[in-house]
């Protein structure tokens, strides 16, 4: 099949192999993005959903999140860990247990990759030189881990083209984005903001996931978390946390080292931690 655009787009909008986005991140969502949002109604949230619950509180009494006394109930969970932290580890389980199995030739390097993308962009925006809050913060993690969505839908839909394309440029070199937009027309950058719009993720979590490639084309106001993506991402690729498909690392926008207020010479202390947040993102794979 010679696949182009406009057939891509219809079969995403017709997609039916991929399970719907997890209904408690969306119910999560909507309360985060209350104004008074409640630690109460968040923990009924997760409460409600008995396989999340059990996952919550293996990763909340991990070395990841461990405090001087174990939780054993959500609500502590909610409280000491914060709502941010809590919005972070809720849409990773969520989002593992809903598409594990999918990813390609390896599914569990591909979501180690992601995870490790989302985990990285804390490195990020802890060394900018811009001011983020707590939201901004979440909202870079789940841009991270979902970054690549796009990626499972090619997959689901031409399976055969999509590794044909993996096959050619891992032997041939170049990046599978830029491949993509080559021989398709499209990539899976903007597959993944088609279907981010058809679970009706926020806005700024559509822009995340369709420029991580490309952020100088997300709205000026979303920009720099786009930035931030693509700046983990790239650096989760050079350092060997890709996803077998990936194939060599895409350049890189330079723009986003002054969005951030960072440079050249702060990437040996990115990679080192980097390598870190990678080495620990296999550990909570396995948590979650």
């Amino acid at each position: 099949m010679t696949l182009e655009r406009s057939l891509i787009l219809k079969k995403v909008r017709q997609i039916d192999d991929l399970p719907a986005f997890p209904e408690v991140v969306t119910e999560l969502e909507r309360e985060f993005a209350n104004p008074n949002v409640s630690f109460k109604r968040v923990a009924k949230i997760v409460e409600y959903d008995p396989s999340l619950s059990a996952r919550f509180l293996k990763v909340a009494n991990s070395v990841f999140y461990k405090g001087v006394k174990e939780v054993s109930n959500i609500s502590d969970a909610v409280i000491r860990l914060g709502l941010a932290e809590v919005k972070k580890i809720a849409l990773a389980i969520a989002v593992v247990q809903r598409y594990g199995q999918f990813g390609g030739k390896s599914p569990q390097q591909f979501w180690q990759h992601c995870i490790t993308v989302a985990m990285s962009t804390k490195v990020i925006m802890e060394m900018s030189t811009a001011d983020f809050d707590e939201e901004e913060k979440a909202t870079a993690f789940s841009g991270g881990l979902l970054h690549d969505i796009g990626y499972l839908a090619l997959f689901l839909q031409f399976p055969t083209e999509s590794a044909e394309l993996s096959l050619k440029v891992q032997e041939e070199g170049g990046s599978m984005w830029e491949e993509e937009l080559t021989q398709w027309g499209i990539s899976h950058a903007e597959v993944g903001l088609e279907l981010a719009k058809l679970w009706k993720l926020p806005d700024n979590l559509q822009q995340v996931i369709g420029y991580h490639h490309q952020p100088w084309k997300a709205d000026e106001e979303h920009r720099v978390l786009a930035q931030i993506v693509h700046l983990a991402n790239f650096i989760c690729n050079n350092q060997g946390f890709s996803r077998v498909e990936e194939g060599f690392p895409d350049s890189f926008d330079h723009s986003s080292w002054e969005a951030l207020g960072m440079n050249i010479d702060d990437v040996p202390e990115i990679i080192a931690k980097t390598l870190e947040e990678g080495n620990s993102s296999n550990s909570f794979m396995q948590l979650v």
